[in-house]
Formats: C-alpha cells, structure tokens, sequence
C-alpha cells in the first residue's frame, strides 16, 4: 500500500475515529495499561535498619502492584508503586500505617509508567 493510499483510507474513516486516542499499553512509550497509574514515594524519618523494605514488600505482595523499594544514602527509603490507583493507594497507606511511628514524612508524585517492572522487589 503506498503512503498515499494509507493517507487515504485514514481520511476516509470518520472524524471521531481518526482523532481517537484510546490509553493503551505500548513498551516504547511506557504508557500504562488503561486505568493504572505509577507513583515515586520518599518515606523520610528513622526509616532504615528497622525492617522497612522487607515489610514494605511484604504489603506490597498483597495488592496487585508492581515496583521497588529500596534504602538511599541520605536515610530515606524511594519507593515506586505501579497499578490500578486503588491498589497503589491501598499498598502505600497500609506501608505508612504500619510504620506510623517511624516516618515523618511521606512525598508522593506521580511519575510515568515504567514496563520494566513485572513484580515488586527490593532493590539495594
């Protein structure tokens, strides 16, 4: 088919369906699935050496989430938490429940969905 006729058949279809942008789930574009969504979460305060990243999996493993936890060099501990937004919310409320008295602040951004990951893990 020559580029003029795949110009064509495009022009062809009606507006609605040509302008159409359906979220789907593309490895080069690491869009996320539809309805999912990925978080970047710093926990700051005596979050290291107390079994957070451990535990952290361990919650995470029971939400359908995928990501990784792991320590930093100045004390905090980065997460990133990938799913459906109740999973992720879910998963990142029950962490900071369970470690209420050791995290002193939580930063929470949305970042872009990131295909690499298949599981949740802890990463050193």
């Amino acid at each position: 088919m020559s580029l003029r006729g795949a110009s064509a058949t495009k022009q062809s279809l009606p507006y609605s369906l040509r302008t159409c942008k359906m979220p789907y789930y593309s490895p080069e574009t690491g869009r996320a699935p539809m309805d999912q969504t990925a978080r970047h979460v710093i926990f700051q305060g005596h979050v290291q050496g107390v079994g957070f990243r451990y535990t952290a999996r361990q919650i995470a493993q029971q939400y359908n989430v995928t990501g990784f936890v792991r320590n930093l060099p100045d004390g905090t501990v980065e997460m990133l938490v990938q799913g459906s937004p109740q999973e992720v919310d879910g998963c990142i409320d029950d962490i900071r429940h369970s470690f209420a008295g050791y995290i002193r602040e939580t930063r929470i951004e949305p970042v872009p969905w990131n295909a690499r990951h298949t599981d949740f893990h802890i990463t050193f």
